[in-house]
């Protein structure tokens, strides 16, 4: 049985949630929101600028391994010997973060290739011919440098050498676990800092909506604000007493 009028569709009224912070609460949560919006833009660049700092750092050591080695190099290019490809190995392999080395000639052929990880299958990645000195591709979880093998002046081909990226991945992660900390610090910082901020400028509009409220419960017009405030709620606290002599005086000559 339908109860609804004839002719009217019968509608649920559903409550709707209605938000009314009062000022003090406005003001707390206009703050942390600043505070959070200019934290994580901070943290976004940060962490973009200690991303390619922590790579420069791992390319530049890198690069100084192999400057260091162009003379092994250039032994095991040109004369393929594998006694000196043992050494060249024997002197890498105290790096553990080295995974994959390959060693071309100036016709970019591949003399001398070696898997430091022998219990993972690799394939040699393609080749990219440094415009200058050195061509470095960056991975999710490895580096990889194409760098050219000069000695004396001379030209003997390239060293091609894949890093896993162990060390920038810690890095990395020790810097964002640092900066979601200080984060934090300072979220709770300045959530003290608004709340004691909230109280005191919204002091003296608090007051007034209580003096308000009991100016109208009591339907006592003889109360006065208290005079000295200053800039915009002193003229608030004026007009409002101005108000009050008014009514005062209507009620009197009523």
């Amino acid at each position: 049985m339908n109860d609804a009028p004839s002719g009217h569709t019968a509608r649920l009224k559903i409550p709707k949630w209605h938000f009314s912070p009062g000022i003090r609460t406005r003001l707390v949560l206009a703050i942390l929101l600043v505070t959070v919006t200019v934290s994580l833009i901070g943290l976004v660049i940060n962490t973009q600028r200690a991303i390619a700092r922590i790579r420069q750092s791992t390319i530049e050591t890198l690069l100084t391994r192999l400057n260091t080695m162009k003379v092994d190099f250039v032994r095991v290019i040109t004369d393929q010997s594998p006694e000196y490809a043992v050494n060249l190995v024997d002197e890498l392999n105290i790096y553990q973060d080295i995974h994959y080395i390959a060693l071309r000639d100036n016709n970019e052929k591949v003399v001398f290739r070696y898997n430091f990880h022998k219990y993972e299958s690799f394939e040699l990645p393609d080749f990219v011919s440094p415009d200058h000195s050195s061509a470095i591709v960056y991975g999710d979880d490895h580096i990889l440098i194409h760098h050219t093998v000069m000695y004396g002046g001379k030209r003997y081909g390239w060293v091609s050498i894949w890093v896993d990226a162990v060390d920038v991945r810690e890095q990395y992660r020790e810097y964002i676990l640092t900066a979601v900390l200080l984060m934090i610090g300072a979220f709770l910082i300045t959530l003290v800092l608004a709340l004691l901020a909230g109280h005191y400028f919204s002091r003296p509009i608090r007051k007034l909506a209580e003096f308000i409220r009991g100016v109208s419960d009591n339907h006592d017009y003889s109360r006065r604000l208290e005079a000295g405030q200053a800039g915009e709620v002193g003229v608030l606290y004026g007009g409002v007493n101005v108000m009050l002599d008014e009514i005062s005086a209507s009620q009197s000559e009523i």
